[in-house]
């Protein structure tokens, strides 16, 4: 009695700034709510002794083997949003083969053909992967300067393979280093739901947007959403609230609703 007794008094104490979960009990935390999810091709960190998460937090190791079957759902390899885990992800050529499938080449040519009319001048894309955007923009002989950005350095070298007369920089997408004002076309696909500080980057993107010059983001639908390695889950509504700076050009859905696509104009501010 006495343990129940100190039992509820931790949970009043703690309950503001953490979730208390039964220990057998395996799930995700998101806006406070705890959702059971199967882990069962993954590892949780510590999971067998840690019965306290953190609210709004979750951490996930990578899975031991290297290698995935023709089964495993491939975009699942990265689910910790770390740069060693990408430079592991871009050094695989067999989980690259699984992860360009042609779903996937087939949504980069929907975003192309979307944006085909807006491009022009010099163009970057923030958080590029390996390039098989860009490679797109490139093979379609658009006239413009083809830039690409991206925390891992072994995806930039794939970058640079598919695209050698392209500039590539490797670094933090937090601090951007190029100049203000010097892009004309600024693509961020998929990139801000797996950020702690989109709005930041948001900023970001702002400053290096030259002005009157187009911004095209590209987010999953938070409304259908469940990856287990995205931080953020937007409605439309709700990225709309995120926006400053920038006056919205256009919108579509793509990828049957799956993916919302955003097209900005910079309003020179």
């Amino acid at each position: 009695m006495v343990f129940e007794f100190l039992k509820k008094i931790a949970i009043n104490v703690i309950k503001d700034e953490y979730l208390i979960i039964k220990k057998g009990d395996e799930g995700i935390i998101r806006d406070g709510v705890f959702s059971p999810c199967d882990f069962s091709l993954h590892t949780l960190v510590d999971k067998t002794n840690n019965f306290i998460l953190e609210k709004g937090k979750y951490k996930i190791s990578l899975r031991d083997r290297d290698e995935v079957g023709e089964n495993d759902p491939v975009g699942m390899f990265v689910i910790d949003n770390l740069r060693d885990s990408y430079e592991k992800f871009w050094c695989s050529e067999k989980i690259i083969n699984n992860y360009l499938c042609e779903n996937r080449i087939n949504f980069f040519h929907e975003i192309f053909i979307t944006c085909k009319k807006y491009l022009r001048g010099r163009i970057i894309d923030v958080g590029c992967g390996s390039g098989d955007f860009l490679k797109i923009i490139n093979e379609n002989n658009i006239d413009c300067e083809i830039h690409g950005f991206d925390f891992s350095s072994s995806a930039l070298q794939r970058c640079k393979k598919n695209i050698p007369k392209g500039h590539f920089v490797n670094g933090n997408i937090y601090e951007v280093a190029y100049l203000d004002k010097m892009f004309n076309v600024i693509f961020c696909i998929e990139v801000l739901e797996h950020l702690e500080k989109p709005a930041e980057v948001l900023k970001e993107i702002l400053r290096i947007c030259k002005r009157d010059g187009i911004i095209i983001i590209a987010i999953p639908n938070g409304i259908y959403d469940d990856y287990i390695g995205h931080l953020n889950f937007w409605t439309l509504s709700e990225f709309k609230e995120l926006i400053t700076g920038a006056d919205l050009v256009n919108f579509h859905y793509l990828e049957d609703n799956k993916t919302m696509l955003f097209i900005l104009k910079g309003n020179g501010n």
